[in-house]
């Protein structure tokens, strides 16, 4: 059994994000990125700020919001990438750690799910 997530949101380069298969390893990821939130205080203005405001490029928008928020590269880009349509999940103080539960009851469930496959199948 594989789950898919299909963000329906477009890459720097333009073109439509494929879908990704959600593995426990891949929620881990987006758990910890997803920490970033907490460390801009949900403020979507320091994002457009940095979209704005500071260097042209994506790697010196990285480099500048991991200096300014002490965020990693992988923090930033999931910041500055999120869409617009998924921001009331993570821009606000009550919602996002909810959201971050949220994210960590699937991990379990879907690495128990797959314990249980490759134990009896």
């Amino acid at each position: 059994m594989k789950i898919y997530i299909d963000y329906e949101a477009y890459g720097e380069n333009g073109e439509m994000l494929k879908p990704v298969e959600i593995t426990p390893q891949y929620l881990d990821s987006l758990i910890d990125a997803a920490a970033v939130f907490k460390k801009i205080n949900y403020s979507i203005q320091a994002i457009v700020n940095l979209l704005v405001d500071r260097p042209n490029n994506t790697a010196d928008r990285v480099r500048y919001a991991m200096s300014e928020y002490n965020i990693t590269a992988k923090q930033a880009v999931f910041a500055m990438n999120m869409p617009a349509k998924y921001a009331c999940l993570f821009f606000d103080e009550e919602e996002c750690p909810r959201t971050i539960e949220r994210l960590v009851t699937l991990r379990r469930i879907l690495q128990e799910t797959q314990d249980v496959f490759n134990k009896w199948c």
